[in-house]
Order: structure tokens, then C-alpha cells, then sequence
């Protein structure tokens, strides 16, 4: 059997996800990083893929997923769980539609 490179990339892909899925605990004691993931629409399998390679760099991700479609909330109001998350990076992710 003949295995393409999209083939490869979609078992990668379904391996990231379980690994961010299983990141519940940080046992192996790595140093933390505080992600924020802030998006327009949803972004569950964005967060574990995040956490998943995040792990592989050495580093236990404690991410804070705002709800869908809640962006602008947010950000802009400083009681907002993402202001009190106090997150070392924030990853935006905006979808643009015409």
C-alpha cells in the first residue's frame, strides 16, 4: 500500500489531538506556560493540537479557551476570563468570511 503524504499528515494531526487531550495533569513536573486561545469560532481541536506540541517543546500548557464566538468580549472587558487568566501569550484566531 502506497501512503501519501496527506495520509501522513492526518494520522500526525489525530496523534496531536490525543496528546493534547491527555494533558490533564502535569505529572513530568515541566515548566508552565500560560496560552490563551481567544477565537471567533471554535477552536477545541486548535487547543489540543496546541497543548500537544507545546508538550513536545518541553513545557506543561495551561490554556485558558474562551467560548465561541466570544472575541470581542473578551478582550475588551478587563473582567473577562481572559484578563483573569493573566496568559503569557494569547493566540488569536479570527475568521474573515465575505
Amino acid at each position: 500500500m502506497i501512503v501519501t503524504s496527506a495520509q501522513q499528515d492526518n494520522e500526525r494531526y489525530l496523534e496531536l489531538l490525543g496528546q493534547g487531550k491527555s494533558l490533564t495533569e502535569n505529572t513530568d513536573k515541566l515548566p508552565e506556560i500560560r496560552i490563551a486561545i481567544v477565537g471567533d469560532h471554535a477552536t477545541q481541536q486548535l487547543t489540543q493540537v496546541l497543548k500537544a506540541a507545546v508538550a513536545r517543546r518541553g513545557f506543561f500548557p495551561r490554556v485558558y479557551e474562551s467560548d465561541y464566538s466570544t472575541a470581542a468580549h473578551e478582550t475588551f472587558d478587563r473582567q473577562s476570563g481572559l484578563h483573569g487568566f493573566k496568559p503569557e501569550f494569547v493566540y488569536f484566531s479570527i475568521a474573515v468570511q465575505k
